[in-house]
């Protein structure tokens, strides 16, 4: 995949290179392999590989140097049902960064992200799930247990998620983000809404994406819009294999 910036070049709209990306799936249709390159074809990051149970879930993202060096593992560790049960990175320097444990109760449909020091628990995130397994809504937490970011979502019948209201307490403000889907699930068009508690106006952001399809039905064309101006393009080439 190659992205473009598009910018108004003699009073002519220009696709500029920006970089691009070349992807590998596996035959369930799941990123394997990807590496990100400049537009005169020389690497812009070294190659990242994934790892996924049963469930499509996540379970590995080993990303390496443009030498090739490992950088650093996000290891997620989940239980025979897929539920994530514990995440922490491997850095480059082999010791593990950013650990945290989940607590999970499937009747509640909540879990709880939370770390150990001594004898002391410390949440860090509560999310809460509907009837199908889908957010609801996020609670972050400060290290005295207080809220300081509420995150509610919700959904349509295919599961996207078409309303994100995301509260900042400390900081004052509300982003309301509402989305629109095609026949694909894939987004067609998002609007931001950021509201303000000091008073201050409300800003408005609009996104669109227009998409070109190959005879398969995958995109090959994405150009994405910002309050109507074109601002990024995504080519795509596939090979097919049978």
């Amino acid at each position: 995949m190659t992205k473009f910036k598009i910018k108004n070049v003699n009073d002519s709209i220009a696709e500029i290179p920006n970089y691009y990306i070349i992807v590998h799936f596996d035959r369930k249709g799941r990123i394997s392999k990807r590496q990100t390159f400049n537009p005169d074809g020389t690497p812009n990051s070294g190659i990242s590989k994934y790892k996924y149970d049963k469930f499509g879930n996540e379970l590995e993202i080993i990303n390496y140097g443009i030498d090739d060096s490992f950088i650093q593992n996000r290891v997620s560790i989940r239980n025979k049902f897929g539920i994530l049960l514990k995440s922490y990175v491997i850095a480059k320097d082999g010791h593990k960064h950013l650990e945290r444990n989940y607590a999970f109760d499937k009747k509640q449909r909540t879990s709880k992200a939370y770390t150990i020091k001594g004898d002391s628990m410390n949440i860090h995130d509560i999310a809460k799930y509907n009837s199908k397994w889908k957010s609801v809504e996020g609670l972050k937490l400060d290290s005295l247990g207080n809220i300081i970011v509420k995150t509610t979502y919700r959904h349509d019948n295919q599961g996207n998620t078409i309303e994100t209201i995301w509260r900042n307490f400390e900081r004052g403000f509300t982003w309301e983000i509402h989305q629109e889907y095609n026949d694909g699930n894939e987004v067609l068009n998002t609007l931001k809404i950021t509201k303000y508690e000091n008073g201050q106006p409300e800003k408005i952001d609009s996104t669109r994406y227009d998409y070109h399809r190959d005879t398969f039905g995958n995109w090959i064309k994405r150009t994405l819009y910002d309050n109507g101006i074109p601002v990024y393009s995504d080519k795509s080439e596939f090979t097919y294999s049978w």
